[in-house]
């Protein structure tokens, strides 16, 4: 038999203190924001690179309290529901608001309680309408929330019985991820190794004499400039390898278009980005003709370069190390026009340029067929995952 309880009646659900930019620090007490908690629950253990002082660690503590073993952190905004439970040996605080604090005032089992947070009995709980999630969980929400739980005893067996069964459908994920990498790796060895004879072989030249032009997309303030519908604005984060992504895309009026026209985009021209993931690649196809742009690197290819085979060049990892060793910035790796201009290219013809990119899409295809079979057999797992958690926790109330 279980019973019905409201998680307020379990635990006492609050935020941290807040914690000023001006209060955080290099080195010290780790400072945890929703992205450290959400890779807490997935490794175990994560790099960050914000502190507090020991001194205000202290009286934060002193004064508000910290999470005690047993405890649950879980983050409340943006992606919802990474939880993690706190450890004797925990030493951290976190950001109000993006983490939510769960502080045990019952005797249950804070595991069982982190099982029912990824199952679908809480999913449902925070589902808006629509079916969507909320975008944030409030202390209120959660507060309201009801969990229905057997004895401390029941809830052992089952959190005993999910491990040993999730321990192996972990194992088969990780060969299944593992494969993945494989498939990736031997693929990016094989073009790395043609890419690297043609270097060996061949003479080189700089990129800017292949190119009939490079430059850099818009640099300025963007804030006032969006508008609902108008002419598409690629970003970094719009470049992906090989295509260019729809994903959050950002539009900019025709007026302020052509104010800017520099950065305007021609088919057949090869966007690179700056920041973040320097050197990532995509070709300007037809459906991006007159789109627009900031923070990316601008190829216009000559007649002696193919659009493709640069893409190629800049995607594959020879290229990118090529890239990396040229790029500036300590702080955030950073790929210039300058920069651009110097990179070492090799004298091929067109003809066998593109008899490489056939080659290499071939390649990519098959590769890409295969990942598709291991996302499938990973997505089963984790379904077979949730299925499992949904039996275990079907129960029959007070």
């Amino acid at each position: 038999m279980w019973k019905t309880f409201k998680l307020e009646e379990i635990f006492r659900i609050c935020s941290s203190k807040r914690v000023l930019k001006s209060e955080w620090r290099e080195s010290g007490i780790p400072f945890y924001r929703g992205r450290e908690v959400t890779t807490l629950s997935k490794y175990g253990s994560v790099e960050n690179d914000l502190f507090i002082s020991e001194e205000h660690f202290f009286k934060l503590s002193e004064k508000y309290g910290v999470p005690a073993a047993g405890d649950i952190l879980i983050t409340a905004i943006g992606t919802i529901g990474n939880t993690y439970i706190t450890k004797e040996q925990d030493r951290f605080y976190f950001k109000d608001a993006s983490v939510l604090w769960l502080k045990k005032i019952k005797n249950v089992s804070s595991e069982f309680i982190n099982y029912w947070f990824g199952s679908d009995l809480f999913k449902k709980q925070i589902e808006i309408g629509n079916g969507a999630t909320v975008d944030t969980l409030s202390i209120s929400k959660l507060k309201s929330m009801e969990i229905s739980i057997p004895t401390l005893s029941e809830q052992q067996r089952i959190v005993a019985k999910l491990e040993a069964a999730f321990a192996d459908i972990d194992n088969l994920i990780k060969t299944v991820i593992d494969q993945k990498v494989a498939i990736q790796d031997t693929y990016n060895s094989k073009v790395s190794s043609i890419l690297s004879k043609l270097l060996t072989d061949r003479s080189t030249e700089k990129l800017q004499q292949l190119c009939e032009k490079i430059t850099v997309g818009y640099v300025g303030k963007m804030a006032n400039q969006y508008v609902d519908n108008g002419v598409p604005f690629l970003r970094s984060q719009s470049i992906r390898p090989y295509e260019i992504s729809e994903k959050g895309l950002l539009f900019i009026s025709e007026k302020f278009n052509k104010q800017i026209s520099k950065s305007q985009l021609r088919k057949n021209d090869v966007c690179v980005v700056r920041t973040g993931y320097p050197g990532t690649a995509a070709q300007v196809t037809e459906q991006w003709e007159g789109a627009n742009c900031s923070d990316l690197v601008i190829f216009t290819p000559g007649k002696n370069l193919s659009s493709e085979f640069l893409v190629l060049f800049f995607n594959s990892q020879f290229g990118k190390k090529m890239v990396l060793g040229k790029v500036v910035g300590a702080a955030q790796k950073h790929f210039n026009v300058t920069t651009a201009k110097q990179v070492d290219f090799p004298c091929i013809d067109i003809d066998e340029q593109n008899l490489l990119v056939k080659r290499t899409n071939a390649l990519r295809e098959n590769v890409a067929i295969l990942e598709s079979i291991f996302i499938k057999k990973q997505n089963a797992l984790i379904q077979l995952k949730s299925a499992i958690l949904s039996t275990e926790l079907q129960y029959e109330i007070i």
